[in-house]
Order: C-alpha cells, then sequence, then structure tokens
C-alpha cells in the first residue's frame, strides 16, 4: 500500500528539532549499524564501477533477499553507461536516472533511507570503550560528562 501524507523525517533531523523520542521510534532500541565513509577517489568513478566498489565492501543491512533489487539496479546502471556513451535522449536518460535514485533509496542507499533503517548513525564510541573512559576517570578522580547530560 503506497504511504500517504508527508514523509517521515530522517533521525537526525527529528534530533536537531528536538523532537525525536526514542521510545516511539522502531530504531530507537535497535543497534546501529556503522555505515562505512566513501573513499574519495569514488566520487571520481562512472556510477557502475562505483556500485560495483559499494558492493564489495559487503554493507551490513544488505540481504539475500535483496538481490534482485541490485540486480535491477546493475543493469539500470548498464543501460545508463550505454545512454551516455552514445547519443542519448535527455529525457529518457533523466526518466532513468530517476528510476535509478528511487531503487537506490529503497536499497538504502542514501542518508534519509538509510536513517528509517536505523543505519545512518554511527557510534563514535562503544559501550565498552565508554566504560573503560568511567573507571579511567574514576582512577584519575575526574568527571566524565555523560553525552545525555552534556545535551
Amino acid at each position: 500500500m503506497a504511504r500517504t501524507g508527508r514523509p517521515p523525517l530522517p533521525i537526525e533531523q527529528r534530533k536537531l528539532r528536538g523532537t525525536y523520542r526514542a521510545d516511539r521510534s522502531a530504531a530507537g532500541n535497535a543497534e546501529l549499524a556503522a555505515v562505512p565513509a566513501l573513499p574519495r577517489t569514488m566520487a571520481d568513478q562512472e556510477p557502475l564501477d562505483a556500485f560495483d566498489q559499494v558492493l564489495q565492501m559487503g554493507l551490513p543491512w544488505l540481504a539475500a533477499t535483496d538481490a534482485p533489487s541490485l540486480a535491477l539496479l546493475r543493469v539500470m546502471l548498464l543501460e545508463r553507461a550505454e545512454l551516455t556513451s552514445g547519443g542519448y535522449d535527455r529525457a529518457q536518460l533523466r526518466a532513468l536516472d530517476k528510476q535509478i535514485m528511487e531503487l537506490l533509496s529503497a536499497c538504502g542507499m542514501n542518508p534519509a533511507a538509510r536513517s528509517r533503517l536505523g543505519l545512518a548513525e554511527v557510534k563514535a564510541v562503544s559501550k565498552l570503550e565508554e566504560i573503560r573512559a568511567r573507571q579511567e576517570a574514576r582512577k584519575n578522580g575526574t568527571k566524565v560528562v555523560d553525552k545525555a547530560d552534556a545535551g
């Protein structure tokens, strides 16, 4: 069934506004997976080459059930490469780009889609590191400021 009304805001925007409540969010209780950083050289590549490189990274949220969508996305990127290499119709290319962007979003390949999956946030400090920092602070007699206390 198609979604009606306004699309949901990404978690980061709700946190900035101060309207985010973890108890009302499906992703609030889930453990967040780290999203690998984009290598600078990838932005200079052709879309198909960049897509292949991204898939080789082994994205944590993709599963075997995503294989048909990823195969279709690869075919669309091949079609786009053919359109741009030869004489192409601008309207066809823009329509194909729109379809590609929709499929990328469905696969969680943009920040808004990842935030709906609960993957856009990267934990800076793991729980173990946080506990160790507290223990070290107790030994030194200093106080560690919690993220919740600071915000």
